[in-house]
């Protein structure tokens, strides 16, 4: 439910145009789109690590991790590799990686898991296992979007726009390739329809403490060695 639900408002969100101006000024006005799907995803990520740290039994935080990871599978499933980012960066994140005593006790099936999830997203060659898995997914498919934002900023950044008076038509069309290839990823959507119930679930109740905290809760949780 957690990565259909999650799976379906992302894919709702348009960012193909505004991601054009990702550039210029004031991101909040400039890309809204690509902000509102940005923070939807940074929340739902401190959420999940929130829910992790939140319990003080070290079984019951085994267990949310392992519906987590589980959930992180079926995101893999259904091809959401900017869902599979985010929930990777919050197993990577200093609060939960530290909790090695709470790792220790995830199944082996768990842990094959997130070690294919961070294989798949190591950043040797340039991403080349993402890429290779985003290129052969079958749609509908939810790329991670930063890799493009990353590629427009460079070739905004590297190239003028305009040469000897002229408009720099290469720098046009090397930008119009990375959008061209965000619309062919739009070209079908998933069929998950939003439900009322878990939406407003997830409108209410995913409010994440704050970094403080979650580092306070994992602190309290698996004391540094020497405290």
């Amino acid at each position: 439910v957690v990565s259909t639900q999650s799976t379906g408002d992302d894919d709702a969100i348009s960012v193909n145009s505004s991601a054009l101006l990702w550039q210029l000024g004031d991101k909040r006005l400039s890309s809204p789109n690509v902000m509102k799907m940005i923070e939807h995803l940074n929340i739902l990520s401190q959420w999940v690590s929130t829910m992790i740290l939140r319990e003080s039994d070290m079984k019951d935080r085994k267990n949310v991790m392992e519906f987590f990871i589980q959930s992180l599978q079926h995101l893999r499933r259904i091809n959401n590799f900017y869902g599979i980012m985010l929930m990777m960066a919050t197993f990577h994140s200093s609060p939960i990686s530290r909790l090695k005593k709470t790792q220790s006790l995830l199944s082996s099936e768990s842990k094959k898991i997130l070690q294919q999830c961070s294989e798949l997203l190591q950043p040797v060659n340039n991403y080349k296992s993402y890429k290779t898995a985003l290129y052969n997914a079958k749609l509908p498919c939810l790329p991670f979007l930063g890799n493009y934002l990353t590629d427009l900023t460079f070739i905004n950044d590297g190239n003028k726009t305009m040469i000897d008076g002229e408009i720099n038509f290469k720098k046009c069309e090397m930008i119009a390739k990375v959008l061209y290839e965000m619309k062919l990823f739009q070209a079908k959507k998933y069929d998950f329809w939003p439900l009322d119930l878990y939406q407003n679930f997830f409108q209410e109740h995913c409010i994440p403490a704050s970094d403080e905290e979650r580092w306070a809760l994992s602190r309290a949780a698996e004391p540094p060695k020497g405290k």
